[in-house]
């Protein structure tokens, strides 16, 4: 099977991962962030070790996969940098009280599950009108940042459908606010001219988004102009037309879950971003169970990703295990590794060998969380 994945596919295959938890190997955000609200952790302080924090989460990146976002460490939530880089909340750069006082206290903004998982995210509230003011200082927030186009990672931003949808007054036409942010999301975008940008748009799988795909289709073409543009998709697979439409626009790349027979053939000079390895389960990913999507891809460039953002998992497995559990789990780390690994086999057929016997043949736990249902635990 190696043999036939490298014949089809050298050449064609990156590593692209995001989400890597900002809360650190040993919750470092969460204390610092508690110091700083409490007094006791001075500004300049505490901007410098989120940056050192920032600083770390590159270079794990860097050691294992080839393409990861810079600015991904967001202050409190990405979607309130969001709402204040678009001038939705009159927030001026490096004003952290005005931030946080969106976050915590009587003024804070209610929070919502994100997606359904254990993540809660502020919601914003949007204009009466659709009128956006787009800040540059907090696109993206000066925390971590290198200067753009940097090999420090691309930079990276939630889409304008998920902020039109995810809102606590989703308008009832989208279109009506769609043309306003395109306007600032293409002012934001005007130092990265030619940089490889991610938009994550989560919202494509939601229901409804064939009733406004006309716009969207226009949206996304206007800023494919302004970058090379990344479209992310995740945690729901967007329907068969949806992902269909999309590959006809001029993207640098497009990321879909995978399902089957309806992998799409996207056109020369755009990547398929393919969701391998998880983003919320712990168990070790059986790498050579890919076997029947793979192959599909044949002549394809592919960037292997994760099928959600990596921080809904701790950062890493610690050691010493329980004996029942030793090789069987997989966090954040280990998922950049899984990515390696398969790009290994996928390449030049080879592996580690203990990571490849791991790849190729998969413990009971992980057989039994294969067909274990969605938000239980296996056994």
């Amino acid at each position: 099977m190696r043999e036939k994945f490298h014949a089809s596919l050298e050449g064609n295959i990156r590593t692209l991962a995001f989400g890597l938890p900002r809360l650190g190997p040993n919750r470092e955000y969460k204390r610092l962030l508690e110091a700083y609200w409490q007094g006791s952790l001075p500004r300049e302080e505490f901007l410098q070790a989120l940056e050192d924090l920032e600083g770390l989460r590159m270079a794990t990146y860097r050691e294992h996969v080839d393409l990861y976002p810079a600015g991904e460490l967001s202050l409190y939530d990405p979607m309130l940098d969001l709402a204040v880089a678009l001038g939705v909340y009159p927030v001026e750069p490096f004003d952290l009280e005005g931030y946080y006082a969106l976050a915590r206290g009587k003024g804070a903004l209610p929070l919502r599950k994100w997606f359904g998982t254990n993540y809660h995210y502020l919601v914003p509230r949007l204009p009466e009108k659709p009128r956006y003011t787009p800040r540059r200082g907090f696109f993206p927030y000066p925390v971590g940042q290198k200067t753009p186009g940097s090999a420090e990672g691309l930079p990276t931003l939630l889409g304008p459908y998920t902020l039109l949808r995810l809102a606590q007054n989703p308008p009832e036409r989208v279109e009506d606010h769609l043309e306003a942010l395109v306007e600032a999301y293409a002012e934001l975008l005007e130092p990265f001219a030619g940089t490889l940008f991610l938009l994550q748009e989560p919202a494509l799988g939601l229901d409804g988004v064939e009733r406004d795909l006309p716009h969207l289709l226009k949206a996304y073409a206007a800023l494919a102009k302004r970058v090379p543009l990344v479209l992310l998709s995740y945690y729901l697979p967007p329907a068969s037309e949806v992902v269909r439409s999309l590959a006809n626009l001029p993207l640098r790349g497009l990321g879909v879950f995978p399902v089957g027979e309806a992998l799409p053939k996207l056109p020369p000079g755009m990547a398929l971003v393919l969701g391998v390895v998880e983003g919320q389960g712990v168990w070790r990913t059986h790498l050579l169970a890919l076997g029947g999507i793979l192959p599909l891809l044949e002549g394809q460039e592919v960037w292997l990703a994760p099928k959600a953002p990596l921080f809904h998992l701790p950062w890493r497995v610690d050691e010493p295990l329980p004996k029942a559990l030793e090789g069987r789990l997989a966090f954040a780390v280990e998922r950049l590794q899984e990515l390696s690994l398969l790009k290994e086999l996928l390449t030049d057929g080879q592996g580690p060998a203990g990571h490849l016997e791991a790849a190729t043949s998969p413990s009971r736990a992980y057989q039994a969380a294969r067909a274990w249902p969605s938000g239980t635990r296996a056994p």
